[in-house]
């Protein structure tokens, strides 16, 4: 029965059109052999471990049937398969999501087989999986894995973002980086974004790629809860070196979040 489902999930990614410019083809679930049913029957989603062997049974019929770049989208499961992250080599991503648990698993191709290069495949209660990206984060031409996931409960908004740099020359990916209500600039390696805290009671923040490192620059804090006057610090209660300011810097007046920041509304 296992066997024939999976032939039945895999006939249906073989019938798909060609590949996209984002370098997956996007596919209609219902336009696939195999249901969301069919998907909780085979994954055991209450059993970790039976995810696992699914997916691992899925990616290596990936790695010797499929030559097309692929994208497999359901209401559990995403499978996308290509060179994701290099010209020279194809990766196969995973992502599981179902209710407020999430868990997703990275592949590389080496050999005809799919060798895991992270399984994090145990649910992870708590937070919601809003979606995944793979872009250049940090301005150094390679794409990297992006994963935006939101706690289910807290006072204050909280898009957490993790991050995977792809490291080409090694053919790997670093350990996640977290950053809370981000705005990437890839081209000037800056991150800036908002603190954790109420709205007009919270910082903003400014953060510099360094190799590998992530260094602080300034953070933006308010002169007083909701004022429209401000300070830029290198800590933010670090006030030996402030800098008072009559507006919010231009730099920041794009980001993400900045509403919640300013305060105005809430």
């Amino acid at each position: 029965m296992m066997r024939h489902l999976l032939l039945l999930f895999v006939l249906g990614l073989l019938s798909c059109g060609n590949a996209s410019e984002d370098g997956c083809t996007a596919i209609d679930k219902d336009s696939t052999t195999i249901s969301d049913a069919e998907f909780y029957r085979m994954a055991n989603q209450s059993d970790s471990a039976n995810a696992a062997r699914f997916i691992d049974s899925v990616a290596q019929y990936f790695a010797k049937h499929l030559q097309k770049d692929t994208t497999y989208k359901s209401e559990e499961y995403t499978f996308c398969f290509g060179n994701l992250f290099s010209t020279n080599t194809r990766h196969l991503f995973v992502a599981k999501q179902y209710s407020m648990n999430n868990s997703n698993a990275l592949f590389v191709l080496q050999n005809e087989e799919m060798k895991p290069i992270f399984y994090n495949l145990e649910n992870e209660f708590g937070f919601n999986y809003m979606g995944d990206t793979i872009m250049d984060i940090n301005g150094d031409n390679s794409n990297d894995l992006v994963l935006h996931l939101y706690p289910s409960s807290g006072c204050c908004r909280r898009d957490v973002y993790r991050v995977y740099l792809y490291l080409p020359e090694a053919n790997k990916f670093t350990a996640a980086y977290e950053f809370l209500n981000p705005t990437f600039s890839p081209k000037e390696k800056i991150i800036r974004g908002v603190m954790y805290g109420h709205p007009g009671n919270t910082e903003l923040y400014k953060y510099k790629w360094n190799g590998l490192q992530v260094d602080t620059v300034e953070y933006i804090v308010h002169e007083k809860p909701n004022a429209k006057t401000y300070y830029k610090r290198h800590g933010v209660y670090d006030t030996t070196q402030q800098v008072k300011l009559k507006n919010i810097p231009a730099e920041y007046r794009n980001i993400e979040s900045l509403d919640w920041f300013i305060g105005d509304g809430y």
